[in-house]
This record gives C-alpha cells, sequence and structure tokens, in this order.
C-alpha cells in the first residue's frame, strides 16, 4: 500500500506530461498547417503586385507614347519576358474590345461584360477579377488598369491574366505530409484547386461541407473538420487577397495522432514496466527488511508467552529500528526467569518439614548427628 502511494502520485503526473505533449503535438499541427496557408497568402500578394506594376508601366507608356498597333505586339511581348507567370497581356479599346495583345487569337474578343473590366472603368484605378479555371494551366487571375488621357478619359485599358504557380508550390509543400490536402475554393464551394487528386474534385461545389461553411463564416482560422473526401483534418484557412476565394491546407489529424498515440502507449508501457519493478523491489525488499524481522520477533513473543525463557533475540542481526524491541523482548525474558525462579524458592521453603517446637534435640545431640557420631 505504502508503494503505490509512492508510485500513483508519479504515474497520475507523468499521465498528465503525456497529454500535454499531446495537446502541444496536435497545436503544433494546427500551427504548421495555418503557417502552410500564409505561404500561399504572402505568395498571393507577391503576384499581385508583381502583376500591378506590369500593367501600370505598360498603361502609362501607352498613354503616353500612342503606342501604333504595328509595334504593339513588340512592345507587349517585351514587357512580359521577365514575366514568365503572365499568360496574356492585351490592351482593350474603351469599346471592350481587345486591340493588341499577346495572345494572337483573342484579338477582336468582346470584354465589355465582364466585371474587372468594366470596374477598371468605372473607377479608374487598378481591380482584380475572381479566380477562373484555365483551360490547361490551372487558376487564374485577371488584373486591369486603365489607361488614363490628360483629362482622365480612359480610352483603353491594360489587362493582364496571370497563373497563381504557387498553388502548385504549396500544394507540393503539404503533400510532403501524409494524407494533406491544399485546395482554392470561391464562396460558394466550388473547387477551383485541389493537391493532391486535382482532377477529382476540380469545378465540383461542396456548400455543404463542414469546411466551406467554416470557410463562409471566418475570413481565417483552425478548424478540424472534415475535408472533401470525408477525411477529417485539421485545417488552416485564409481568405485570399483581392479574390473572393479561400486558401485551405489541412494535415491529417488521424496520421498525426497515431504517431502521438503510438508513443504515449509506448510510454505508458514503459512507465508500467518501472512501476512494475519498483513495486516489485519494495515488495520484496519490504519482505526482507521489515516483514521478516516483525515475523520473527513475533515468534520469539509467543515462545516467551508459552515459557520458553532460554531464547534470545540478541543471538540474530536487527536493523537499528528493531533493536529496541528485541531488547524490550530479552529484558521481558529475563524478568520472566527471575519472576519463576523467586517463585520455586518460595515454593520449595514452603514445602519443607517442620519439627516440633518441644521436641528438640539438644545442641550436642545435634552435632553429634551431624558428625555421624553413634
Amino acid at each position: 500500500m505504502l508503494a503505490l502511494i509512492a508510485v500513483v502520485p508519479l504515474m497520475i503526473d507523468r499521465a498528465r506530461s503525456i497529454e500535454t505533449d499531446r495537446a502541444e503535438r496536435i497545436a503544433a499541427l494546427s500551427e504548421e498547417a495555418l503557417a502552410l496557408t500564409r505561404q500561399g497568402i504572402e505568395a498571393q500578394q507577391e503576384i499581385v503586385v508583381a502583376a500591378r506594376s506590369v500593367v501600370q508601366v505598360v498603361a502609362r507608356a501607352h498613354a503616353t507614347l500612342g503606342i501604333s498597333q504595328e509595334n504593339c505586339g513588340r512592345f507587349l511581348a517585351g514587357a512580359t519576358s521577365d514575366a514568365p507567370w503572365i499568360t496574356g497581356l492585351s490592351i482593350v479599346g474603351a469599346n471592350g474590345r481587345v486591340a493588341c495583345s499577346t495572345v494572337a487569337n483573342s484579338i477582336g474578343f468582346d470584354l465589355s461584360d465582364r466585371p474587372y473590366f468594366q470596374e477598371a472603368q468605372r473607377t479608374r484605378t487598378f481591380v482584380v477579377g475572381d479566380l477562373a479555371i484555365g483551360r490547361s494551366r490551372g487558376v487564374r487571375l485577371v488584373a486591369a488598369m486603365p489607361a488614363l488621357e490628360e483629362d482622365g478619359w480612359a480610352a483603353s485599358v491594360i489587362t493582364a491574366s496571370f497563373e497563381l504557380q504557387w498553388i502548385d508550390r504549396v500544394g507540393a509543400e503539404a503533400a510532403r505530409r501524409p494524407g494533406a490536402l491544399m485546395l482554392v475554393a470561391d464562396l460558394n464551394g466550388t473547387v477551383l484547386a485541389a493537391h493532391p487528386g486535382r482532377d477529382t474534385w476540380l469545378r465540383k461545389r461542396f456548400e455543404t461541407n463542414p469546411l466551406l461553411r467554416e470557410l463562409q463564416t471566418r475570413d481565417s482560422g483552425i478548424a478540424a473538420v472534415e475535408g472533401i473526401d470525408g477525411v477529417r483534418r485539421v485545417f488552416g484557412f485564409a481568405r485570399l487577397p483581392h479574390a473572393s476565394a479561400f486558401v485551405a491546407v489541412g494535415l491529417d489529424e488521424a496520421e498525426m495522432l497515431r504517431r502521438v498515440d503510438s508513443e504515449m502507449r509506448t510510454a505508458y508501457l514503459q512507465f508500467a514496466l518501472i512501476g512494475a519493478f519498483v513495486l516489485f523491489g519494495v515488495w520484496v525488499g519490504g519482505e526482507h527488511a521489515i516483514v521478516r524481522p516483525l515475523r520473527s520477533l513475533a515468534r520469539m513473543a509467543v515462545h516467551i508467552g508459552h515459557g520458553n525463557l532460554q531464547i534470545r533475540t540478541t543471538r540474530q542481526r536487527w536493523a537499528a529500528e528493531f533493536v529496541p524491541l528485541a531488547g524490550a523482548l530479552d529484558a521481558m525474558a529475563h524478568r520472566a526467569r527471575g519472576g519463576i525462579a523467586r517463585r520455586q524458592r518460595a515454593a520449595r521453603g514452603a514445602r519443607a518439614p517442620r519439627q516440633p517446637v518441644g521436641s528438640r534435640q539438644p545442641p550436642q545431640l545435634r552435632r553429634q548427628a551431624r558428625g555421624g557420631v553413634a
């Protein structure tokens, strides 16, 4: 019992430590998912800033230099030579028709109904359209910047479509974790990009999925919910800047907890073995150092109680804690022997015959009798 009292608090403390470690690892998993999400947010901001710089330069050059139709194509191609991530750069007239572009088959295309074109003409500022799924290049964005005349009239609008290469980069980084999932979805729940399984989930809507409900509720955060594939993960998510869409990175909770639980089971097993060894050692040590001496002293007390007064506790070596008790038993046996001897002498004296007073012999006769004289 004393051993259990000593070991149980240690076991409880160890269990609390293991559970704390488990909670810390889950928190670390959440922070890791959120960190991957932030990588996407930062990359999105960087690419939008870079796109703004390109269209701003082209808009100013077009408004200032009045680039001719013949030189327009070469000018736009030169502007994008150092920006391979730009998939198309165009000059759109005030009527919404593409007048010049690095994409040859887009010349003459009508963009007057596109929200980003209308917004750029109305606000006369840089605008970014919604995310779109390209035919072969994945997710892309379109940025627009009006080329303003001196009187402030937007004679044309410069548009640039650029692909979000960071999606593949973050997706590849997330895929290094077993069971991870990275996806980009719009506010309606339509999946615009997913890694892995891009072809499986692309353009599908999951408006009732718990994850997408979380995306529609908050701009950023962490949620442990089921993903679009029904697997529970710890998701870090955030709204993309300049877009009505979210990026979410989920790390498999079960996979992470499987490693943690395995380590916990190992730690519990080790602690159980150590506890059993300690209890066994305490039991053996207690049996040898406490129980056996107590049993020996008890047997000696029984012998003394039954009259075996020749027994001596000093014939054995005792631990310091038992020396006073052994000495007390010896003293008790000694006193008992002295008492018995006194009682025996008294009893013998009581049994000896006494002569009558009047029959006493003269001293001479008594001496003769003792000396053997007739």
